[in-house]
């Protein structure tokens, strides 16, 4: 299997010229500002590049697929010898819960991204093993980390990295999950069908370098702020639907059948309080199910709700063609999301049709009440009068007439 995987892998590129950077950088500006509205840091419009500090440094290293004229992916690595790790990574990627991380040697992979018209090929496994190979044969790395968007989990989860106890990461555009993997892990690797697996079995065991003993690490999987077991996630849904306080919501309508199969496909994210969720006018297509917690929705700085347990987020930017988010959604406590990624509905379609319409009724059902809500709203806020009338007594003169009149 993975044989015939590699044989279908893009050829990659490292950048070694100014040039070939340069290109990355404009490639970077039309996925990250042009495409999904990222808020990011570098964003030069004038020139239309992306470029922050970290990229021209000594440690960070950048790979590419396609050509300088044409990019069609590229991510970014930066490694460090042990002991090395910048302080500001050190702390955003939560490695201070990682036993021994001061005397391991460290990488970083970062601005991973695919052109829109090649995604789900085989631009990603060609990108991740090509680094992983820089990574571990060249600098020596022992462990990798990343940070990403929610509904990125699975994608990365299939290179080998994983959620642990990290703390979120807070981002101008939403909540982002820190992720850890081990190269030399090649039984891991080679179980879930990572691309990586042959780099492991290249550099790692008799007669080479000795894997790292990921059994010291395997508690920090346990306490994960991200939930992906689904006996886990079915158990959370059936408590949330339980709940004598709960009343009529997204979920609690949705047929048993239809709760199970989200359950399966979904992952449960751990969310902090004050923890922005997403941002309005930002690009993704991910529903949030709530199943603990209270979470304001505002747009153009207005309120628009407050919603709890067993309400649905996000469907407005699953149906849009953009995907572009139409609100902003900030947790008032902490609480705990059912993420479902908008390729489950794909899936749902070819394997359990009748569930994927029932799905979609749900989902327009909801759109459609809310959006009459809004209508009731806008009835309202017309109907208002746009003065107050005067206090008795009130001496203010009149308006002027005339020229004179403001």
């Amino acid at each position: 299997m993975l044989t015939g995987l590699l044989s279908r892998l893009e050829p990659v590129h490292e950048a070694r010229t100014p040039e070939e950077r340069e290109a990355i950088y404009r490639f970077r500006y039309q996925v990250y500002v042009e495409e999904l509205h990222h808020t990011v840091g570098g964003v030069d419009h004038e020139r239309r590049r992306l470029c922050d500090e970290d990229d021209e440094a000594d440690d960070s290293l950048h790979l590419y697929t396609g050509s300088p004229q044409r990019v069609t992916g590229a991510v970014r690595m930066m490694h460090w010898e042990p002991g090395q790790v910048p302080e500001r990574e050190f702390r955003m990627l939560s490695m201070d819960r990682v036993p021994d991380i001061r005397q391991l040697r460290v990488a970083e992979l970062g601005r991973f991204m695919i052109h829109p018209t090649l995604r789900g090929r085989m631009l990603l496994p060609a990108l991740a093993r090509h680094g992983y190979e820089i990574l571990v044969g060249r600098h020596r790395v022992d462990v990798m980390f990343l940070c990403c968007a929610p509904g990125l989990i699975s994608a990365y989860a299939k290179l080998g990295f994983r959620t642990f106890g990290g703390a979120l990461v807070p981002h101008a555009d939403g909540m982002h999950v820190p992720m850890m993997g081990f190269p030399s892990d090649y039984e891991r690797l080679a179980r879930i069908g990572s691309p990586a697996a042959g780099v492991a079995r290249k550099y790692f065991g008799p007669g080479r370098r000795p894997p790292l003993d990921v059994a010291r690490y395997e508690h920090l999987f346990e306490d994960a702020s991200v939930v992906m077991d689904p006996e886990h996630i079915w158990q959370e849904m059936q408590q949330t639907l339980q709940d004598a306080e709960a009343g009529p919501s997204f979920l609690r309508q949705l047929p048993p059948s239809l709760v199970d199969e989200l359950g399966r496909r979904g992952c449960i994210v751990d969310v902090a309080a004050d923890t922005l969720v997403t941002r309005e006018e930002y690009v993704e297509r991910e529903l949030y199910v709530i199943l603990a917690g209270s979470f304001e929705v505002r747009t153009g700085g207005c309120r628009l709700a407050v919603v709890g347990p067993g309400e649905v987020l996000g469907e407005v930017a699953f149906f849009r063609e953009s995907g572009a988010r139409s609100a902003s959604v900030r947790a008032l406590t902490p609480g705990r999301v059912l993420m479902l990624r908008r390729k489950l509905l794909r899936a749902m379609m070819q394997d359990e049709p009748a569930l994927a319409a029932e799905l979609l009724f749900h989902l327009a059902r909801v759109l459609s009440e809310r959006l009459a809500a809004a209508n009731r709203r806008i009835r309202l806020d017309e109907a208002r009068p746009s003065r107050l009338p005067p206090e008795p007594g009130d001496a203010s003169p009149p308006p002027p007439d005339g020229d004179d009149a403001g």
